[in-house]
């Protein structure tokens, strides 16, 4: 009798686990929806929806920007990336070649990022899409490098995912914004975000300055600065106001 040699399975990876996200949520002013990752804060305001990360903050990460920003009607997506990533990798950061994908249909581009901030290494993803002429969606992920390789970058995939895009729906205002507060300059405190709260970041390392209309604008490692020179006050822009990064090197007239 000849013996018969049993098969050898194959091994196969194993399963890579879900990421848990929570409700959908719409941000109807900047026409997209999207599903945050479980036991992230939200703030979302502006157009804009901002996530960090339970052991987070808001320098490092892991944290997540997504939003929406006019641009000329004439410019193609690859033209929407490269503006995106020239103002956010100035300084120490450095973006890969951009890579085609799409985002809800619409096309779009995608180039990881990395540098230092502050002396933390950081990993970090940039994803611009065009649903429309003259209108961009854009999605920015960050966090320090270790951990956005082994976690937040699976994370990023899948809220990407899970990202819908529609025609922006105006939002009615009913109450008038509120005056910009007067500050010192040097530790100026940004505008408060609706729950009250104000950051407090250190803004005399100016990288770089320019003027318009008697307001004097800086670039700072803080954020960036606007000094009204007719009244001799200030206010910080910080990522609580939009701003992707907070560290910025150079400031546009």
């Amino acid at each position: 009798a000849t013996a018969t040699r049993a098969a050898t399975p194959v091994p196969t990876a194993a399963p890579t686990a879900a990421v848990a996200l929570d409700a959908l949520q719409r941000i109807v002013e900047g026409g997209f929806a999207f599903q945050p990752p479980s036991g992230y804060t939200l703030d979302a305001r502006n157009a804009m929806a901002y996530m960090t990360a339970p052991d987070g903050d808001q320098l490092a990460g892991p944290r997540f920007v997504l939003g929406m920003q006019e641009i000329d009607a004439g410019m193609s997506v690859d033209e929407a990336f490269s503006l995106m990533a020239g103002e956010l990798t100035r300084g120490e950061f450095t973006i890969s070649e951009p890579t085609p994908l799409t985002v809800d249909g619409a096309p779009a581009r995608a180039g990881d990022v990395h540098g230092t901030d502050q002396g933390q290494e950081l990993g970090a993803r940039l994803v611009v899409a065009l649903p429309a002429p003259g209108r961009t969606f854009l999605m920015f992920g960050a966090a320090p490098a270790e951990r956005w390789e082994t976690e937040t970058a699976t994370v990023f995939d899948a809220v990407l995912a899970s990202v819908q895009l529609f025609a922006p729906e105006p939002v009615p205002t009913a109450v008038p914004p509120s005056p910009a507060p007067t500050v010192a300059p040097g530790w100026v405190s940004g505008p408060a975000l609706d729950i009250g709260w104000n950051y407090f970041t250190n803004g005399d390392y100016v990288q770089d300055m320019a003027l318009h209309e008697n307001q004097l604008w800086a670039a700072t490692h803080g954020g960036v600065v606007r000094w009204d020179l007719t009244g001799d006050t200030a206010l910080k822009f910080t990522v609580a106001d939009g701003l992707i990064w907070l560290r910025q090197s150079v400031q546009r007239n």
